[in-house]
């Protein structure tokens, strides 16, 4: 069963219509991993839909843009030390982001301002639609 409604995509940007299914088929699989590893807030990464699909990244991100349209994902920003590759935290607007933050992993006098510190766009599965699909394999296994 398709995760998005690929006719409505399909109709407004007709130059898709041959991607579209396999995004749709990359969702599911990607659905699927987090199902087995029970993770609700499994990362979808442009560069990692891009790789999987033979296109560039910037349109596996308006890919990922079309299903967060749809209600199937969420954008997130998550943001790494610039000097120790360490996950600081996630926000989910680039609002959020604190003007500095300090990395517990390095000098603690020194602290990154958000022009230094590396961020990145990922998605996941919006939780109402996580749970929905949950409860839909539930009932059908």
């Amino acid at each position: 069963m398709p995760l998005l409604k690929l006719g409505h995509y399909q109709k407004k940007f007709p130059e898709l219509k041959d991607l579209l299914p396999k995004f749709d088929s990359y969702l599911e699989a990607a659905l699927s991993a987090s199902h087995e590893k029970g993770a609700k807030d499994f990362d979808i990464v442009p560069a990692q839909v891009a790789k999987n699909l033979h296109i560039k990244e910037g349109l596996a991100l308006a890919l990922l843009m079309l299903a967060e349209d749809a209600g199937i994902v969420e954008s997130a920003y998550q943001v790494y030390c610039p000097t120790t590759d360490n996950f600081l935290g996630e926000y989910k607007s680039l609002k959020e982001i604190p003007k500095e933050i300090e990395c517990p992993f390095h000098d603690p006098e020194r602290v990154h301002s958000s022009d230094e510190y590396f961020v990145e766009v990922v998605f996941h599965f919006a939780p109402q639609f996580f749970s929905e699909k949950k409860r839909a394999i539930a009932a059908h296994s």
